[in-house]
């Protein structure tokens, strides 16, 4: 399964805008990206002479990302759940796709954008990273931005999850740690990468699960990796113990810039791509950004709430909320306490989630008219409400401390059971 089929199925569908004139790679092309953001996909055919077409916004609405899961909303979080418990190993192939044109090791031919005026440089967006354990031979996918820096180093922002583990392991046995960036992968591909299952379960196999079996890997010629067969583009690499340079800033899901921070660098061994390939490009604080981190997360709170509470019909990371910070949470209510329970949960889940309204089960979370109506006829600011001071929280929310300190507030905002009057 690739990009291209899936955006076979997009044409088709009228859900495609091409733009045929030559653009900027310097804040132009996001611009356009800009402009159609939470629509359409975006095809850029012409960037600055590369010769390849950059798409944009091919995730950036939560029903193309369900169809391209093969899932309805109703049954998208079973589903998830289920691929993450039970991945599927992937056929391995020797004729891949990806590596028709050999770029040699210099990413000039790349058309790699520069979004905001405050970027450092351009930055790769939409590349999914695999990198495998040292010891136990697992491989990991994850996706990661990457400031690139010339020729044949960009660096790459890690924060402390399981690359970052791979990494440090490999820092202290003081070797190189083979990487392999792909860019223009199908939406379920890049979904799965996003998604956090335990460290060890290959997200290229939650991927597999996702599209039946479907998914072909492929070896790569200078790092023993696999992956996708039918990418667009494959760029090979290491990262060297201590090599680092200053990432950043980069505008990140709260429209806010992240701070600059001394990042791992990775040299560029060998870059590959499809005949007439397709660069994918996501715009940072973008729809497509956020929901590629929002929905996984979504899975992640269904799946904790679950455990306390019998049905969770839904779970929105809300729009406001940057798709991060804030959840909506309805649940079929049994008992007097449940709408705490499942807060509670899902602070558990989603730990960068700084508030929660948990809702009744006849509630629209998608509806912020019908969610403030909930909290105005259901809750009492003595009784429902659950204020938990000095937690850990996200280092994308502004007004946290500078080392992520936060009050989280969730709101039980179901109706009661029974009459709480004298």
């Amino acid at each position: 399964m690739s990009l291209r089929d899936f955006l076979k199925d997009c044409e088709a569908k009228g859900e495609v805008v091409n733009v045929s004139g030559k653009v900027s790679s310097r804040l132009e092309a996001a611009s356009l990206l800009a402009k159609y953001d939470g629509g359409p996909v975006v095809m850029l055919q012409d960037v600055e002479g590369k010769g390849l077409t950059v798409v944009g916004g091919i995730c950036g609405i939560r029903e193309r990302i369900y169809r391209a899961l093969g899932v309805r909303e109703a049954s998208y979080f079973r589903v998830v759940s289920e691929a993450l418990r039970k991945p599927i190993e992937p056929v391995v192939v020797d004729d891949a796709p990806v590596n028709e044109v050999d770029l040699g090791s210099s990413l000039e031919k790349l058309p790699v954008l520069t979004y905001y005026e405050k970027d450092p440089g351009p930055y790769i967006t939409a590349g999914m990273v695999v990198a495998k354990d040292i010891d136990e031979g697992f491989q990991n996918a994850s996706v990661h931005r990457l400031l690139v820096l010339d020729r044949e180093r960009m660096a790459i922002r890690m924060v402390p999850r399981h690359l970052y583990a791979l990494y440090k392991k490999a820092v202290e046995r003081e070797v190189d740690l083979q990487v392999a960036i792909v860019v223009g992968i199908h939406p379920a591909v890049l979904f799965a990468a996003c998604c956090n299952p335990p460290l060890g379960v290959d997200e290229l196999w939650v991927a597999n699960r996702l599209l039946g079996g479907r998914l072909r890997l492929t070896r790569c010629n200078k790092v023993d990796l696999l992956v996708p067969a039918d990418a667009e583009l494959l760029i090979e690499g290491v990262i060297k113990p201590g090599e680092t340079a200053l990432e950043g800033p980069f505008l990140d899901v709260t429209g806010t810039y992240d701070e600059a921070r001394q990042q791992p660098i990775i040299r560029v061994l060998r870059v590959s791509m499809r005949r007439g390939a397709l660069y994918h490009a996501i715009l940072p604080g973008g729809c497509e950004h956020r929901l590629l981190m929002g929905m996984p997360r979504e899975v992640s709170i269904w799946e904790a709430v679950s455990n306390v509470v019998p049905e969770v019909k839904a779970v929105r990371l809300t729009p406001g909320g940057c798709n991060w910070l804030h959840a909506v949470v309805a649940i079929r209510k049994q008992w007097e306490g449940d709408g705490k329970n499942a807060a509670l949960a899902a602070f558990t889940g989603h730990p960068s989630l700084k508030h929660v309204v948990i809702v009744d089960w006849d509630v629209n979370v998608d509806d912020p008219i019908e969610v403030e109506r909930a909290i105005a006829l259901n809750v009492q600011g003595d009784e429902d409400l659950i204020m938990i001071k000095g937690a850990r929280g996200s280092s994308l929310d502004p007004s946290s401390s500078k080392q992520g300190i936060t009050c989280k507030v969730g709101v039980d905002a179901t109706k009661k059971l029974r009459s709480t009057k004298s």
